[in-house]
């Protein structure tokens, strides 16, 4: 009897549970219904309503990073498909949204950075959930664009809360300072960064993240998210 392999095998659609022959456990039927980003600001990734280079709060102050690039909204079934990743260890949901966020990436001919680097959460985090939800997400990712360089290269000082419960302003005051070097300072001399995070609201995180890499030598910071809030 000829060996059938577990490839033959129609994958299941991790949105609306259906089999489908995708090349991703999502079905093109779910896929076309995701909430896309059609405008949004060059600097930041934030949704806007109307063509502009910047949002208000760009050019009002510019973060530390050069630019963010979102593959989707923070609604609907992407922020249900994050909160199955990241808060219930849901892996599949996880390298659903890595493959069809490299799918994005590919098709728009974006620049390559030359290594991804992965926004890191505390310890007491990792301890409590078991795995780092941006870690995992960067290695699905780097392998689903064809095995680009990454590296753990930051460190959280200390705890912060949750972006997506904090106000505005807190956002700001929680993270500063909050991240440090874990790579040695002149292996980012010149190099391009791609930092790598689920979701940004503010961009507070960001900004403190891509302020270290900088001091430390990066000569590009940009900002790969699976989703953008409109905060």
């Amino acid at each position: 009897m000829p060996r059938i392999g577990w490839l033959s095998w129609p994958r299941v659609c991790v949105v609306c549970g259906r089999y489908t022959r995708a090349s991703v456990d999502c079905c093109p039927d779910c896929e076309a219904s995701l909430p896309t980003i059609d405008q949004a600001c060059q600097r930041c990734a934030r949704p806007l309503s109307q063509p502009q280079r910047l949002c208000d709060r760009c050019i009002m102050a510019l973060p530390a990073f050069d630019a963010a690039w979102a593959a989707f909204r923070w609604e609907g079934v992407i922020a249900k498909l994050l909160d199955r990743f990241k808060n219930r260890a849901d892996l599949s949901a996880g390298r659903v949204l890595a493959a069809l966020m490299a799918r994005q990436w590919l098709a728009q001919e974006r620049r390559a950075p030359d290594i991804l680097v992965p926004i890191p959460m505390h310890w007491t985090r990792f301890w409590v959930r078991g795995f780092q939800p941006t870690h995992r997400l960067t290695q699905d990712l780097s392998r689903d664009i064809g095995g680009m360089s990454w590296r753990s290269a930051l460190r959280l000082r200390h705890r912060v809360p949750p972006q997506s419960s904090s106000n505005p302003d807190a956002r700001w005051v929680d993270t500063h300072n909050a991240f440090a070097l874990r790579s040695t300072p002149h292996d980012l001399d010149g190099v391009s960064v791609a930092l790598i995070d689920d979701v940004m609201v503010s961009g507070a995180t960001a900004h403190a993240a891509a302020r270290v890499l900088k001091d430390h030598g990066a000569k590009t910071v940009t900002v790969w998210l699976v989703a953008r809030g409109g905060g």
